[in-house]
Order: structure tokens, then C-alpha cells, then sequence
């Protein structure tokens, strides 16, 4: 099992929220969602985190607002809990379609989630060779003020790719504050100081 990155946090939904995103499993048509079970193929699990990843897709790409965001974090964390997603491992082949569902939900997570982060660090956790995963991580952590973190994140990013658009800049700034606060120049004070 992928045990070693944590699952997201999962927080209480309204019985509203709990519908959104249509329905999928039986029950389908009287808006109740019904989790698919282990006693499923493995075809029918595959089929019903496909689908429910291709709600949450729709739901962030038909819309920029918050609302839309938090409506398609529904169907990523019930595509985390099918049985087949949810036992992946790290011993899995990277081309399993398993594990590939697994990362992309996981990577596509809604930046404006608070476990948006979280989430990508698992991704990475999955795949590491995604150099725009390394940078959002990067920017992520930057936002929360996880400095160190933000400066390995970009750094990884850059040895991934090092043309990448904004990594290097993301990068040059944050240097440049770390410095800055070292120096005594009035400049933003990571919590730990520079790493």
C-alpha cells in the first residue's frame, strides 16, 4: 500500500455537498452516491474512478470559481476510497492505470483546497518526474511560507527542467528574500530562517 504519504485530511461536507458532482455507482438517478465495493471487478472499479475523475475534471475546467473547486474535491476523494486506487503501492508498475488514477487526482487537486499541497506531495510521492508538479509544490509551499520546502520543490523542478517557465524566477526571488532577511536587509524572514 502507498502508506508512506498520507491520505487528505477529509472534511465535513453538508448533505448538498455530499451530492455534488452527480452520482455515480447504483443509485444513480436519485442523487445518492453509492461507493463501489471491493466485491467489484477490477474492470468496474477502474471504470467508476475513471468516471469519477472525469466529473472532478469537469468540474474544474468548466469553472475558475472556488465553488466549482470545492464541489470537485467530491469526486477525488470518493476516487481515492475505490478499492482499486486506494491499495495502490509503490511496488505497482507506473503504467498500472491504478496508480495513474491515483497520481492524477492527486496532482490535479484543487489549488484552492487547503490540502492542496498535501496532496501534490503525495503525487510526487507516486511520480517524481514531473517537473511543473515540482514547480506548483514549490509555489504551494511558498504561499504558505514553507520556505525550505518551496526552495527544494523549484530546485527539483530545475534539475527536472531548466528552462522551465517561472521556476527559475520563483526561485531567483525566493533566494533573493532568504538572502535579504540573512543580511539583515529588511527583507522577508523565513520562519526558520534561511535553510
Amino acid at each position: 500500500r502507498v502508506d508512506a504519504p498520507e491520505r487528505p485530511v477529509k472534511k465535513p461536507r453538508s448533505a448538498a455537498a455530499a451530492t455534488a458532482g452527480g452520482s455515480s455507482g447504483s443509485g444513480a438517478g436519485t442523487g445518492a452516491y453509492h461507493p463501489i465495493g471491493r466485491h467489484e471487478s477490477v474492470e468496474r472499479q477502474e471504470a467508476h474512478a475513471r468516471e469519477l475523475y472525469a466529473q472532478a475534471l469537469a468540474l474544474l475546467t468548466g469553472s475558475e470559481s472556488a465553488e466549482a473547486a470545492a464541489r470537485a474535491v467530491v469526486p477525488l476523494e470518493r476516487l481515492l476510497k475505490v478499492p482499486l486506487i486506494a491499495d495502490v503501492t509503490f511496488d505497482d508498475p507506473p503504467e498500472s492505470p491504478a496508480r495513474r488514477l491515483r497520481y492524477l487526482a492527486l496532482r490535479n487537486w484543487p489549488l484552492t483546497d487547503a490540502d492542496a499541497l498535501h496532496a501534490r506531495r503525495q503525487a510526487l510521492a507516486l511520480d517524481g518526474s514531473d517537473a511543473g508538479l515540482w514547480h506548483t509544490v514549490g509555489r504551494l509551499a511558498l504561499a504558505q511560507g514553507d520556505w525550505l520546502k518551496a526552495r527544494r520543490a523549484l530546485e527539483k523542478a530545475l534539475q527536472l527542467a531548466p528552462t522551465l517557465h517561472g521556476a527559475k524566477t520563483d526561485l531567483d526571488a525566493l533566494t533573493y528574500a532568504l538572502g535579504d532577511a540573512a543580511s539583515g536587509g529588511g527583507g522577508a524572514t523565513p520562519p526558520d530562517g534561511p535553510p
